[in-house]
């Protein structure tokens, strides 16, 4: 590879926002810790600048993208190879403050640590909600099961390890500096920017999930909004006939429904993806069995 197209797939990689200081400080006070399109002067994604409304003697920070992508090399071979597509990733307050953290982590490599992994509660939830689902497709029972004893829990843990893949909808973490709340709002405008969606895109390709449990609203990326709420009741052939081909990420959606209210859809190459709810709320051990039923049951 010669010195040209190491320099442009180095630049392809780049993925950054700078944003003021002012807005920085500002982020104390907020009770999200979305960083709004509208808030960054300088936008980059792919090595393409998306915004630059750069001023000269402006102070800037500059926040990279985090990284996901799967836990382990056993994914490949997984039966179950689920990926969860979480909201976003933060910075929090002493991270960002005391030990210059700006972003630019890849997620799958921070929770080495079984302990680690229980003491966040959305990877608790997904550790979880990926050994109800491992256990449903080797038909084991999922009842009775008491993630607190360690045994348990380093068992959940190493299927979870094997199994699963977790990446982020915004490429860009937030500001959780007073809040680890997500504005919807602000999350559906970076999500509607062409180039996140591209990123998203080949990101799903390149992890190449049989499963998918997305904790946000997967209308977003669908071609009609409100696909996932349409299959609670009727079929997708009645939608087909009146609104034509469905799509997810430019995937055409081949059947669909729900199973005890969680929502499905099984795209043209076979992948199911679940209309999920974020990991971080209190989801009660049977709701997540649920979850578990609908992604295991393709």
């Amino acid at each position: 590879m010669n010195s040209n197209n190491i320099l442009n797939t180095i630049n392809v990689m780049i993925k950054e926002i700078k944003i003021t200081n002012f807005y920085v400080n500002a982020q104390l006070d907020s009770n999200w810790a979305t960083v709004p399109f509208k808030k960054c002067a300088y936008i980059m994604i792919g090595g393409r600048v998306i915004k630059n409304d750069l001023e000269e003697g402006q102070e800037y920070v500059t926040i990279s993208a985090n990284e996901g992508g799967a836990f382990s090399t056993e994914w490949e071979h997984s039966k179950l190879k689920l990926l969860f597509i979480l909201r976003e990733s933060y910075i929090l307050k002493d991270s960002f403050f005391k030990h210059n953290d700006r972003g630019g982590h890849q997620m799958h490599k921070l929770y080495d640590d079984n302990a680690e992994l229980y003491s966040n509660p959305t990877y608790r939830n997904i550790v979880k909600i990926t050994y109800y689902a491992y256990l449903s497709l080797e038909g084991i029972s999922c009842e009775n099961i008491n993630f607190r004893q360690k045994e348990v829990w380093d068992a959940a843990c190493s299927v979870f390890r094997s199994n699963a893949a977790v990446i982020s909808v915004s490429p860009f973490p937030g500001l959780a500096f007073k809040s680890t709340r997500t504005n919807l709002s602000y999350l559906k405008e970076w999500i509607e920017i062409p180039e996140v969606q591209a990123l998203l895109k080949a990101k799903i390709e390149e992890l190449n999930p049989k499963r998918i449990y997305a904790a946000f609203d997967l209308g977003w990326v669908s071609t009609y909004s409100h696909l996932f709420g349409w299959l609670k009741g009727r079929t997708l052939k009645e939608l087909v006939d009146c609104e034509g081909e469905q799509m997810i990420l430019d995937r055409c959606v081949v059947s669909g429904g729900s199973v005890e209210g969680c929502t499905y859809a099984i795209d043209k190459k076979g992948v199911l993806w679940v209309q999920g709810i974020h990991p971080s709320a209190r989801l009660s051990h049977a709701r997540m069995r649920t979850f578990a039923t609908t992604l295991w049951q393709w």
